[in-house]
Parts: C-alpha cells; structure tokens; sequence
C-alpha cells in the first residue's frame, strides 16, 4: 500500500475524541473555577480575621485555604494533561500549548465554552492574588505596629544616662498602651 492509498482519518473522525476531551476539559475547567472562587472566600476570611485579631479564626482558615489550594493544583495538574491530549491531536507543539491554542482544537461550541470558562477563570484568578497581596500588607503593617509599639516599650524601660527609668521620675505612665501592644 503506498502512502496515497493509506486511508485517512476524516475530519468527523478527529472532532469526536476532540469534542469528548474538549468537554472533560471544560468540566475541569469549571471545577477550579468553582475552587477559584473558595479561594477568594478563605481569602477574605483571612482578611477578616487578620483585620479582628482572631488567631484561633485565622489559623483555622489558613489552613482551610492551604487545602483548597492543594485541591487546585491537583484540578490544575489534571487540566495540563488533558490540554497536551487535545493539543497533541490537534497538532499543536508542546512549546506553545496554552489554554487559546487548546480551545482552537476544540470543535466550535466547546471552543467557545472554553474560552469564556477561561476568561472567567483568569478573573477570579486575579482577584484571588490581589486579595492574597491585600492579606500581606496587612500582616506586615501588623507586625510593623507591634515591633514600634515593643520599641516604645523598650525606651521607656530602658534606662538613661543617669539611670534612672523615665517611669521613675514622672508621677504617673505617660505611656498609655492599647491592648494591641
């Protein structure tokens, strides 16, 4: 049989695995959509009880959101090796697989579905790193106050060059500490 002979797969033949992995793909899709948005819960949980000084609270949601985050880069893992799947039948190069690409793959509807699950996606993926970034800035404007406050402290303990304590020679603290310090 020579090549010219060799018989071909015919476009409907290649479009049902693609459709088939094309819709697993965007039922994954929609799962780390769904976790996406648990993220950008516990991280506004986080925001809550860093802003309340809620240590039991905060622990508790850290690690509620250390799970989820496992739980998304499991959803993600497996959306990667689905994407290689239908790039590979789609004859894209592994050096240039991106979730566009894989959508173009895709037979019409499902490239369509794909493409808005993604756009989706990257949004509530934005806003659950900005959310993260507003939850460092709190922290560390935290701990910027707690270290001032311990400094204050820590001058007006400490004696001076006549060693004698500050607190010692005023009648009453003129040092008034909330209790955050």
């Amino acid at each position: 049989m020579t090549p010219s002979e060799l018989p071909t797969a015919s476009a409907t033949d290649l479009a049902l695995p693609t459709r088939r992995l094309g819709r697993h793909l965007l039922t994954l899709l929609k799962k780390e959509l769904v976790l996406q948005h648990r993220l950008l819960a516990a991280a506004t949980q986080i925001r809550e009880a860093i802003i309340e000084r809620d240590i039991p609270s905060l622990s508790r949601v850290q690690q509620r959101y250390q799970e989820l985050l496992d739980e998304a880069e499991q959803a993600a893992a497996e959306r990667v090796t689905v994407s290689r799947d239908i790039a590979r039948a789609g004859g894209v190069p592994p050096a240039q697989i991106t979730l566009s690409r894989v959508a173009a793959c895709c037979p019409g509807d499902v490239a369509l579905l794909i493409g808005a699950a993604r756009e989706m996606l990257l949004e509530v993926a934005s806003q659950v790193h900005d959310t993260q970034l507003l939850n460092r800035e709190l922290l560390e404007n935290e701990l910027d106050y707690i270290g001032a406050s311990l400094e204050v402290l820590a001058r007006a303990l400490a004696p001076r060059k006549d060693y004698s304590a500050p607190m010692q020679r005023l009648g009453t603290p003129a040092i008034l500490l909330d209790k955050a310090a």
